[in-house]
């Protein structure tokens, strides 16, 4: 800490001279007002910038241990502290005067607030005057202008003094001062800026001189004005006023007007000099990678790479967040000290500590690390060992397995013994507990297994019929069900009312004067799509529990009783339920609407979820709407509901 405020105060002290050197006494203002601000901000970066060389090492150097131990072992070797109270009591006095200057900043600013709130304002185009008693000179603070209220009445103050505050409101020097107040809270020890802090304030005096004589000021009366104008009162050290300690170096800057080829020609050197500063104040780091030679018979410790799989695509290499267009760059940052040979013999990477993941994602993180080097990936479900040439999707046993852990046979005990104790009829066991159940049973030996809880007998579901092509389905279609509707929503008319499915969503339809009309089910109508036309309840009977509907409603307002009935006619005009379509076109209607298709949990195109339907009859079919897509799933296996 103590040599990053060193170099950092080396740097700014060096801006600060040139500055007062090549810069200060030029006519180009508003250039000063960013060099100031800026000098700041990168006298603070110089000392984090560090600049990294790679030694190449033979490998009788190289100490054989793990990465992580490795990287401690030289951290520890390069600095020994002992223990004392300095450190406490250097942060102490830190603390206490971060304190103090916090309160003085926002004691100011409480000032300047109730100035506002509590005296008189006169709202003049974008600038507000504040009218005060008190005996001051101008000055300002973002858009407010503080001015004493008997010389602004009785016209006492001149133009020029107020358009030279309208233009430290227009320019917002507030900011500036806010900034390098905010600064001298953290850094409240560092001299240079308070130093620094005085030439941003006399530069925006600058940048408001020069703006009044621009409007067509006389400079000689103009410098009359600020002469009468001066005055030892007091003001806030957060508002910007005519300050006249350095009145001198105001009419002489007045009068200066410098030349672009100087100002190119002085702008020129802060290269040479930024190029000093950084090469002189930031850091240098070697890092040694190691060689590791063919013949060499240095024993490497095995190393590990957790890899932690999100929903949203994204990944976490040990503790590093990654996208897919990122993996490679990030897990190639990763012990750089031995070879791509040496990690296929001791690199295991470990992928979401036994969580479910998918296939999918097993191929890619396979493909990404094939030229990195590993020596096996585990994951939820299967062990890719690159001595075996295995590939994802095949399940092999560790060699070296010597049984389930004890948390392990534990976990294996707790979920066989939940499920043995349902009745075998009526046992439904989740599709995740079946994988978690088969991974643990097998993970045991065989003395494990003989004292462990009986695996359960998981009954198999019953198959989906199968429809063929162009022959009716023998099993009747379910009837629709009831409509569902809360106690006191709106329904309509229950005589001539159907249910309907519509984008995935229960609605009712209700025929009348041979016109059919569809609501949701609040009683809204909607179109064919299921979009509202309107946000008001249409008429229709309002559900009681516990009594008949004999009332129609309109809001909660009875309009009339209920005694019409309708004839025949108008009743053989609801649509009867459509026939079940075959699965073939069934596939075909749903590529018409857009629909997504899978195949083995691999997404496929709609002309493809048509081929294979008619090159197999014998594909089961499951269709759901997620997010207001329709969802279509193609396998050969039975239909698995997990729950």
């Amino acid at each position: 800490m103590l040599l990053f405020l060193l170099k950092s105060s080396a740097c700014l002290a060096t801006f600060i001279l040139f500055y007062k050197l090549f810069l200060e006494k030029t006519s180009v203002h508003t250039l000063k007002r960013f060099y100031l601000i800026i000098a700041i901000l990168i006298s603070i970066c110089i000392p984090f910038i560090t600049f990294t060389e790679y030694v190449l090492v033979e490998p009788e150097n190289i100490i054989p241990t793990s990465g992580h131990i490795n990287q401690t072992a030289f951290e520890a070797t390069e600095v020994t502290e002992q223990k004392n109270y300095l450190s406490v009591i250097i942060w102490s006095i830190y603390i206490i005067g971060a304190l103090l200057f916090s309160f003085r900043f926002f004691k100011n600013l409480y000032k300047i607030i109730h100035k506002i709130k509590t005296n008189p304002k006169f709202k003049n185009e974008k600038f507000i005057n504040v009218l005060l008693h008190d005996l001051i000179h101008p000055h300002t603070f973002f858009n407010y202008i503080f001015l004493n209220k008997n010389k602004y009445e009785n016209n006492l103050i001149p133009n020029e003094v107020l358009l030279h505050e309208q233009v430290h409101a227009k320019q917002k020097h507030a900011l500036d001062i806010l900034f390098i107040e905010i600064l001298q809270i953290i850094f409240w020890f560092n001299p240079l800026l308070h130093f620094i802090k005085k030439d941003i304030k006399l530069n925006h005096e600058f940048l408001a001189d020069q703006a009044v004589i621009k409007n067509g000021a006389n400079t000689k009366q103009y410098q009359q004005l600020l002469l009468a104008f001066s005055s030892n009162a007091s003001h806030n050290q957060l508002a910007n006023a005519i300050n006249y300690s350095l009145i001198k170096k105001r009419f002489t800057v007045m009068k200066t007007k410098t030349s672009k080829t100087k100002i190119w020609a002085r702008s020129l050197v802060l290269l040479p000099l930024l190029t000093i500063l950084i090469y002189s104040f930031s850091s240098y780091k070697k890092v040694e990678k190691y060689i590791a030679s063919e013949t060499s018979d240095i024993n490497h410790t095995a190393r590990s790479i957790d890899i932690e799989v999100f929903e949203n695509g994204n990944y976490k290499i040990d503790g590093i967040s990654a996208t897919k267009a990122t993996f490679k760059s990030t897990i190639n940052q990763l012990h750089q000290d031995i070879t791509p040979e040496i990690r296929n013999r001791i690199i295991n990477i470990h992928v979401n500590d036994m969580k479910a993941v998918s296939d999918k994602e097993v191929w890619f993180i396979y493909n990404a690390v094939i030229d990195y080097g590993f020596h096996r990936i585990v994951t939820y479900n299967q062990e890719i060992i690159r001595e075996k040439g295995n590939k994802p999707f095949a399940i092999t046993s560790s060699v070296n397995q010597k049984g389930a852990s004890k948390e392990q046979i534990a976990e294996y005990n707790k979920l066989a013994k939940k499920y043995n104790t349902q009745p075998e009829n009526k046992r439904i066991i989740k599709l995740k507990d079946v994988k978690r159940l088969e991974y643990l049973y097998g993970l045991m030996t065989e003395k494990q297994k003989e004292n462990a809880e009986p695996f359960p007998n998981c009954p198999p579901p019953p198959e989906p019929p199968h429809v063929k092509k162009g022959e009716p389905s023998d099993i009747p279609p379910p009837p629709p069900p009831a409509p569902k509707v809360k106690e006191g929503y709106q329904v309509p008319d229950p005589s001539k009312t159907g249910f309907i499915e519509i984008n995935g969503k229960d609605h009712f339809y209700s025929v009348r004067d041979g016109k059919t009309k569809y609501y949701n089910r609040w009683g809204v109508e909607v179109d064919k799509k299921g979009n509202k036309l309107s946000t008001k309840q249409t008429d229709g009977r309002k559900v009681v529990k516990g009594q008949k509907i004999t009332k129609v409603y309109k809001g909660n307002k009875v309009i009339s009783e209920f005694k019409k009935t309708w004839d025949d006619e108008d009743i053989n005009q609801i649509p009867p339920p459509p026939e079940p379509k075959a699965p073939l076109d069934y596939v075909i209607e749903m590529a018409k609407k857009d629909a997504t298709f899978y195949y083995k949990d691999k997404k496929i195109s709609s002309d493809k979820a048509i081929d294979l339907m008619k090159n197999n009859k014998s594909l089961n079919i499951s269709s759901k709407t997620h997010n207001g897509v329709r969802v279509v799933k193609l396998q050969t296996e039975p239909i698995t509901i997990s729950h």
